[in-house]
């Protein structure tokens, strides 16, 4: 609009400009008639002359409106026409007014519903975002309404559990406490057992039935005075029943109860007699080692050598522990029931001394 504007102003200014050119055109034209005369050759004709060019001057206001009237009808416009045109230029100016007036207003009135729709939309926007917001509040604190009966629930149940527990913890230690008694009056009531079995302990009469053997070979061997430890350790290893009745095929390379009875004793003689030479030779004078060496074998004797040249259970079981690498197996003899709940290291009998010496 502004535009159109200026195309206009500078439309309204074009016919006066024209006008204005034609004006000095004929003013110029009407000075020059003087020297076109002669007027400078003949001083006479002055009057003449400016009295014709006071007539054109007097007529120039004419010519201006004439001028001015074709500028604004154009190159093929009626003077007459150009007045009546001018005259009518005012009613349509108002016309041409009022209806920019009337677009102006009808402009105003849709700019005027667009703000008021505006205003309803942003109000029923903010209301809409409070009624929104409202909502998510109230989700808000339906949510930390649930968490907090969820963490409510799961501090309940920990402390059920912890209540558990402990009646758990308090009914095993009860348990372990009736345990122990129990066992305390088995053990006691085994020891009585025990002691009287140790007490009455003596050689079968399948033992007993090959003491002429073992005299004989023990003399061979020149071993003779260790005829009772040989017939005992008959006792503990066989109690003079089956074929290998000394358990002494092994010692001899061979499997396990692959000797008759006589070869049996001949062997465990043999095998005694060097266990004796052995421990002369380390300085070990012990009988009870020299038992519990029967039944670990020779290395026994060397341990001793280098941990007191005497026997003692302590070192016995600690032998077996390293030979065995500490595993242990069941072993439901009284006397391990007595000293440790039943069981020995997986290597000989680390009680053997004791259970040969019951028959001594």
């Amino acid at each position: 609009m502004k535009d159109t504007k200026k195309r206009k102003k500078k439309r309204s200014r074009k016919p006066e400009a024209e006008a204005g050119t034609a004006a000095e055109s004929r003013m110029k034209e009407i000075s020059e008639i003087p020297e076109e005369a002669g007027g400078l050759q003949n001083p006479e004709a002055l009057p003449e002359v400016r009295d014709a060019g006071l007539a054109d001057q007097d007529a120039e206001p004419a010519v201006r409106d004439e001028v001015f009237a074709d500028q604004d009808a154009g190159p093929e416009a009626d003077p007459a026409d150009g007045r009546a045109q001018s005259a009518a230029e005012p009613e349509a100016d108002r016309e041409t007014g009022s209806g920019k007036r009337t677009e102006a207003a009808k402009k105003s009135a849709a700019k005027k519903q667009v703000r008021t729709g505006r205003r309803f939309k942003d109000h029923d926007s903010f209301v809409s975002g409070i009624e929104e917001k409202a909502r998510a509040r109230s989700r808000l604190e339906m949510e930390e309404e649930e968490d907090q009966r969820r963490r409510q629930q799961r501090i309940n149940r920990r402390a059920m559990q912890r209540e558990r527990r402990a009646r758990a913890v308090r009914r095993q230690k009860i348990m372990a406490v009736v345990v122990a008694v129990l066992l305390l009056i088995l053990l006691a009531a085994g020891s009585q057992v025990v002691r009287k079995a140790w007490a009455t302990s003596t050689l079968s009469e399948d033992v007993l039935a090959y003491r002429d053997l073992v005299e004989k070979y023990a003399e061979e061997e020149g071993i003779e005075e260790y005829v009772d430890i040989l017939m005992a350790i008959m006792m503990v290893e066989s109690e003079g029943t089956g074929e290998d009745v000394m358990q002494s095929s092994e010692s001899k390379g061979l499997e396990l109860n692959s000797l008759e009875p006589e070869e049996s004793i001949e062997q465990a003689c043999i095998y005694f007699a060097a266990l004796v030479q052995m421990a002369d030779e380390l300085g070990i004078d012990d009988d009870k080692a020299l038992i519990q060496a029967y039944n670990f074998g020779p290395g026994y004797l060397t341990y001793l050598s280098e941990n007191g040249k005497k026997h003692r259970q302590k070192l016995a079981i600690e032998y077996a522990k390293q030979k065995s690498e500490g595993k242990k197996i069941r072993y439901m003899h009284l006397y391990a029931i007595r000293k440790n709940g039943g069981w020995i290291y997986k290597f000989g009998n680390m009680f053997y001394d004791a259970l040969v010496q019951r028959y001594l």
